[in-house]
């Protein structure tokens, strides 16, 4: 491919340069005299729509060298715009103080960013562009987090405020969801008492029931078995990958995925279409439906596959560090077991002395948080872990639950 230098005597558009260049095209000259006819008469010689591939070595000052390709309009277009970007980081970013926490990673990370930027990406997929293309979408003080993910609470209010959690469960407790089939495996001291004062109806299951603080919940008739099926397909079809925790700190405030041998399940994210397929939007309605969180606060379902052998040891949901970001922390995790499973596989709260069993269908609710502040103060009661299959497999999905819009931060690069 030729490079910019190379190409200085190209005009922005196509056109003939010379007054001589539709007489010379009619006397053969772009056939036979094409190093020049092609172009200074693009027009007299019809190539205004052949692709064109140039890279410009200039770009390369601020990351990766970029490439203008397509043909003659859409190159005219990226070559406009990186002409503005260079302008902008000449100009602007490498100017003025406001960037000086940033300027050393604003930086094209990929050859394609420009050519990215010219069909729109910067606009509809900001939480990759604006980030990993910052010059080419103009956006290098996004790189700092504090920046990007302001926290403003006008914006983005809280789905619970202080009380809200408990008059949650106690709503399962007193009947509301009795054709879930909800079972209480833990609760408040008081919830007995506090029971008898609403005069509830309810049938749940109280058999293994322990005072002991946080509430634990069960319902047995929560997913269909065509539900759960179609979701352990899903996970086939994008492909069960070794799951992660949260890793090191990355230069845009995002953190890596961190491997370990603590957890060694394998999982796939229900996005896109799986998302959008009519079943999850049931399920996920549900979840609404019991918690009164709607469902933008929810993260896409993360959807498990464990094998004889695999666990994933005592870890708590709460991410302390969402506290402070417009999603806000998680506050609770909706739990789906969509399998049997012949020998362990169970879900055990460590410090309350509790384990539930897989039962394909069965759904399991914790709290990550307190009452009390269900922003800022985890409840350290719900520790919890994976136990290993000992025979068959288990198939499992997350849904995360959190105080607000995680969906709108995640687009951003903010969750």
């Amino acid at each position: 491919s030729n490079t910019a230098a190379e190409n200085n005597s190209e005009k922005e558009s196509c056109q003939n340069n010379h007054e001589s260049c539709q007489f010379w095209a009619e006397q053969g000259e772009c056939d036979q005299n094409p190093s020049y006819m092609h172009q200074n008469c693009m027009l007299a010689c019809d190539k205004c729509n052949e692709f064109i591939e140039i890279t410009d070595e200039a770009s390369a000052k601020f990351g990766e060298t970029q490439v203008i390709r397509g043909q003659q309009a859409e190159a005219d277009r990226m070559k406009a715009l990186l002409d503005d970007m260079m302008l902008y980081m000449e100009n602007e970013v490498y100017m003025e103080d406001e960037y000086d926490a940033v300027r050393e990673e604003c930086l094209n990370r990929d050859k394609l960013c420009i050519f990215w930027a010219s069909i729109g990406e910067c606009e509809n997929n900001p939480g990759y562009m604006t980030i990993q293309c910052s010059p080419a979408c103009r956006t290098c003080r996004n790189i700092d987090v504090d920046y990007r993910c302001k926290y403003d609470p006008a914006q983005y209010p809280n789905a619970y405020e202080s009380g809200d959690l408990h008059a949650m469960f106690e709503r399962i407790a007193n009947g509301a969801f009795d054709d879930l089939k909800p079972a209480v495996h833990s609760a408040p001291l008081d919830y007995h008492e506090k029971k008898q004062r609403t005069n509830s109806s309810s049938t749940i299951d109280e058999t293994n029931l322990k005072l002991l603080g946080p509430w634990i919940v069960t319902f047995d008739n929560f997913v269909t078995d065509e539900e759960a099926d179609k979701l352990i397909q899903y996970g086939f079809d994008r492909g069960y990958e070794r799951s992660k925790d949260v890793g090191e700190r990355k230069f845009d405030g995002t953190f890596d995925g961190l491997t370990n041998s603590g957890r060694t399940s394998h999982n796939a994210w229900c996005e896109n279409d799986c998302d959008a397929d009519p079943i999850t939007q049931s399920i996920m309605s549900r979840i609404e439906r019991v918690t009164n969180i709607p469902y933008p606060n929810s993260e896409y379902l993360q959807i498990l596959k464990y094998e004889v052998g695999e666990f994933y040891n005592q870890h708590h949901d709460f991410i302390e560090y969402q506290s402070e970001r417009m999603c806000g922390p998680r506050v609770l995790t909706f739990f789906l077991y969509l399998s049997d499973v012949e020998e362990g596989g169970g879900t055990k709260f460590n410090r309350l002395g509790i384990e539930v069993q897989p039962k394909k269908g069965r759904a399991l609710l914790w709290p990550s948080v307190l009452d009390e502040d269900p922003e800022n103060m985890r409840d350290s009661r719900t520790f919890h872990e994976a136990m290993p299959v000992v025979r068959g497999q288990k198939f499992a999905a997350n849904a995360w639950l959190h105080l607000r819009d995680f969906k709108e931060a995640n687009d951003k690069g903010c969750a």
